[in-house]
C-alpha cells in the first residue's frame, strides 16, 4: 500500500475540508501576514496558530454532524455578505459596458448597456417604465 492509500484510509470517517475551514485558514494567513508586516502586533502570530489549530481540529474530527451544523451556520451568517461582494465585483467587472439603475417603484436593480443615449427601461419585476441616460 503506498502512502496516498494509507492516508486515504486514515482519513476515512473524518470530516475533511469545507467552506468554513477555508475561511478560517484565510483568516489565519491574513493574521500571519499582518504579524510579519507589523512587528509590534506579535499577538497575531498566536491568533494565526489558533486559527490553524482550529482548522486541523475540524478537519480531523469524527463528529461530522457537528461540523456540518457549524458550516451551515457560517453559510447563513456569511452567505449574504459573499453574495453582496460578488454582486459588487460583477458591477466592477461590467463597469465599461453596462450601467446599473434602481427602479423608482420597487428598487429592483436593472442592468442596461452603456452608450445608448436616453433609453426607456422596463423593470422586470414590477413593469414600471422609466427613462434614463445610459
Amino acid at each position: 500500500m503506498n502512502w496516498l492509500q494509507r492516508f486515504q484510509s486514515w482519513m476515512m470517517g473524518r470530516y475533511g475540508m469545507d467552506g468554513l475551514n477555508v475561511g478560517i485558514m484565510a483568516a489565519g494567513m491574513v493574521c500571519t501576514l499582518l504579524s510579519s508586516l507589523f512587528r509590534p502586533l506579535g499577538f497575531l502570530v498566536l491568533l494565526s496558530y489558533l486559527f490553524f489549530g482550529l482548522v486541523i481540529f475540524r478537519m480531523l474530527s469524527h463528529n461530522i454532524t457537528a461540523r456540518q451544523r457549524e458550516n451551515a451556520a457560517a453559510k447563513r451568517i456569511f452567505g449574504p455578505v459573499w453574495a453582496k461582494l460578488r454582486f459588487w465585483l460583477e458591477i466592477w467587472k461590467n463597469r465599461k459596458t453596462h450601467r446599473y439603475f434602481h427602479c423608482p417603484k420597487c428598487r429592483q436593480q436593472v442592468r442596461v448597456p452603456k452608450g445608448k443615449g436616453k433609453i426607456r427601461i422596463v423593470c422586470p419585476r414590477c413593469r414600471e417604465e422609466f427613462i434614463k441616460k445610459s
